[in-house]
């Protein structure tokens, strides 16, 4: 994985392998995160949702990350939290929809404002 930049760090990170399902879903994960006004950042790595996220959230200054893998499974992780324990995660085969609304959600946690889950 590359070095990020400063400015890079200071953003919500996106990890997703490298498929056409991860990366549409990680499309509409960063359009969620950028309507709540937040930066989103999309990197490509290896392995499933968790490790996806914990991998991303450790790389952003801003503690909270997201994880999309090969099969559409979605997760979200705060540095703070036990490294098995996501903040939500959606299901494997998931849609643009619930990834737009976890990219939301992964804003509002840093924001520290309710989840809209509809």
């Amino acid at each position: 994985m590359r070095d990020l930049t400063a400015k890079e760090t200071l953003s919500i990170v996106v990890c997703h392998e490298d498929n056409e399902l991860a990366q549409e879903l990680a499309e509409y994960a960063r359009r969620g995160i950028e309507e709540e006004s937040m930066p989103a950042l999309l990197l490509p790595a290896t392995g499933n949702s968790l490790e996806l996220s914990r991998m991303a959230c450790e790389l952003s200054l801003l503690a909270v990350g997201i994880g999309i893998d090969k099969q559409g499974s979605i997760s979200l992780t705060h540095f703070q939290m036990p490294a098995d324990k996501p903040v939500l995660q959606s299901a494997s085969g998931s849609d643009t929809r619930k990834a737009r609304l976890m990219g939301g959600n992964a804003a509002r946690l840093y924001k520290r404002i309710p989840f809209i889950f509809e």
